[in-house]
């Protein structure tokens, strides 16, 4: 491999370590995933609704109880 000094500064090893993962993909010819950053937990309940489930299940057993120790 023959090296020709382009005026560009040497790449840092975090560029050479892309680099080098973004060639494997060329070999893999269609099932390279969409993207090669790990994705993220979804999940099925948002965090806003979740919090009103959380808050109506326990205070209704809040209420429940304050309702059965005052009878």
């Amino acid at each position: 491999m023959v090296c020709v000094n382009l005026g560009f500064a040497a790449s840092s090893p975090a560029i050479r370590q892309r680099n080098q993962i973004y060639a494997e993909n060329i070999h893999k010819r269609g099932n390279v995933k969409s993207t090669l950053k790990p994705e993220k937990q979804k999940y099925p309940v948002g965090p806003i609704l979740l919090g009103f489930i959380v808050f109506v299940v326990v205070g209704g057993a809040v209420f429940d109880i304050l309702s059965r120790l005052l009878k």
